[in-house]
């Protein structure tokens, strides 16, 4: 009876058959384009899911018990040159200091306005309107 399962199972049995590969590929696009509208779909909920836990770790910043949250969060704004969840604020509203890891990061406010205003010259150049 195993060996019966294992025969069923075995992949490389299936795809010396054209049909077998073709159904595989199908099925795996029907995947695909499911988790995609799902993921459409439920976009905002992720969102919100995402900034709930986020603004919750912030009321644990500096806790001695959660030196990884600490760290994770210093990492994370140094490296994408933000400062909590929205803003600053997030921490005063926690009860907090904001950490040092919230350096001024006007410069790169500016980089990131020259950028999208590049990327809409570039669209406007190459529409085809």
């Amino acid at each position: 009876m195993a060996r019966q399962v294992i025969q069923v199972l075995n992949i490389s049995v299936l795809l010396h058959n054209p049909f077998h590969v073709i159904f595989l590929i199908g099925i795996l696009l029907i995947i695909e384009i499911a988790a995609g509208i799902t993921g459409y779909v439920l976009r905002a909920d992720v969102n919100d899911l995402v900034n709930t836990g986020l603004t919750q770790t912030i009321g644990q910043y500096n806790d001695s018990e959660h030196g990884g949250v600490t760290k994770a969060w210093d990492n994370l704004q140094m490296k994408l040159e933000c400062c909590g969840v929205t803003n600053s604020s997030d921490y005063t509203k926690a009860g907090k200091e904001v950490p040092p890891s919230c350096g001024s990061f006007e410069s790169t406010l500016i980089g990131i306005v020259f950028a999208c205003c590049l990327g809409r010259a570039i669209k406007r150049e190459h529409s085809y309107a």
